[in-house]
């Protein structure tokens, strides 16, 4: 099941039966790109491929909804500096992607 928010904010509920179900995005990307289907995935995993005419983006004006991203580890007592390292670089790395995500959806 597939769950839309419309340019309205109007919510849709598609069900489908997939070809391929996965979690990992890059092997839905890699799938979608070999022409498996139609594969639900983030903007930041598409853009290249949209912009180089490798995907085409379906349904343009809907989109998913916002989800938390949740960076999961053991305890910040004896964190290792690389683990540290890592959770900053991803904290950094998705939120520069976010607000250039917004700033062009913005500028639509």
């Amino acid at each position: 099941m597939w769950t839309l928010i419309g340019p309205n904010g109007e919510e849709a509920r598609f069900e489908h039966e997939p070809r391929l179900a996965a979690s990992d995005f890059d092997l839905l990307h890699s799938a979608a790109l070999r022409g498996v289907g139609v594969a639900f995935l983030p903007e930041m995993y598409s853009k290249t491929a949209v912009a180089e005419g490798a995907l085409v983006h379906v349904l343009s004006d809907w989109h998913s909804r916002e989800d938390i991203l949740h960076l999961v580890f053991t305890s910040r007592r004896g964190m290792l500096p690389s683990v540290r390292a890592v959770i900053d670089f991803i904290a950094h790395s998705m939120g520069v992607e976010i607000q250039s995500w917004e700033s062009a959806t913005a500028a639509k």
